[in-house]
């Protein structure tokens, strides 16, 4: 018994020198390492994506076109008309009307190369058209004769550019774009001409493009996480010529014609002066009482106001 107290004792002296922990049983031990303090290794985190997204902005309003060739050449003809071939005495009742408002609409997809840039490609819907009257009457009698202009032009242009949004507070955005534009247009060119003695009609219908440029700016209002209202102000440049088409002449007493034809924007020179004019025909004749004869030029730059939603995927 004496041996095996001290060997006992012997056991308990090894184990404070080598350990430095008295002995304890298995369940001690277990309750003493559940206390001590463990090192829990975080998972990595994933870094948030910046890849491509992908937006949609829907839009429609009000454009401005400055017109080019168009107004001064229509209104250009009523003027020599009533300078040069009616009578001084004669009443001009109504008269030409500019060709300049009308409307703008179209969709842009986004492709987000980082959470506030990246690419658009869009297409727009430009359309402009005016109907003018102008009335001449014979002042002893009962002559008249009626000139009614009705020009329309048209433009859809394939836009592709930038553009970049930056919060400005909380549900406001500022959103900015710009790039270039290849714009066909369409030129509607119609004359009627009406009187006792009978009536004629002159259209022409005609196409051309160009290469032009837009930007514009536009302040959001955030309606949801991906969801924002916006209007929207744009100026573009877009300056167009080359047109050409097909021409129809049609009488009240004579079959019609029809003919290949390019407009032309032409000075007219008279002793009672000069007057621009628009004109329809296959080639312009060499005549001295013309001058500056060149291809009409419809300028579509000018500004429009728009509002619209932007969705983001």
């Amino acid at each position: 018994m004496k041996c095996r107290a001290k060997l006992s004792v012997l056991i308990t002296i090894l184990m404070f020198v080598f350990l430095g922990l008295p002995a304890k049983s298995q369940n001690e031990n277990k309750k003493l390492a559940s206390k001590l303090p463990v090192k829990i290794e975080a998972a990595p985190v994933k870094p948030a994506r910046k890849g491509l997204g992908i937006g949609l902005r829907l839009y429609g309003g009000l454009g401005y076109i400055t017109g080019g060739d168009v107004n001064p050449g229509l209104s250009g003809s009523l003027d020599l008309w009533q300078a040069v071939i009616f009578p001084p005495d004669t009443i001009k009742t109504g008269g030409y009307k500019p060709l300049h408002a009308g409307i703008n609409g179209g969709c842009d997809i986004l492709l987000y190369l980082q959470s506030h840039w990246g690419i658009a490609l869009g297409i727009d819907y430009l359309k402009i058209a005016r109907t003018s009257e102008t009335k001449f009457s014979d002042p002893g009698g009962d002559g008249y004769i009626v000139f009614s202009y009705l020009p329309n032009v048209s433009a859809i242009p394939l836009k592709l550019g930038l553009f970049f949004d930056k919060p400005l507070g909380r549900k406001v955005n500022l959103f900015l774009h710009g790039g270039g534009a290849y714009y066909p247009v369409r030129f509607h060119y119609e004359l009627r001409m009406a009187s006792p003695d009978g009536w004629s009609t002159l259209t022409a219908e005609t196409t051309a493009g160009c290469v032009g440029f837009q930007g514009g700016a536009a302040l959001e209002i955030s309606l949801s996480k991906k969801l924002f209202f916006f209007i929207e102000a744009i100026g573009r440049y877009a300056r167009v010529d080359g047109f050409s088409g097909m021409a129809i002449d049609e009488y009240s007493d004579e079959p019609s014609e029809s003919n290949s034809v390019t407009i032309y924007f032409v000075n007219a020179n008279a002793p009672e002066g000069r007057f621009p004019m628009l004109f329809p025909m296959k080639e312009f004749p060499d005549d001295p009482k013309y001058s500056d004869v060149r291809e009409a030029v419809v300028d579509f730059s000018g500004f429009s106001a728009r509002a619209g939603l932007r969705i983001k995927f």
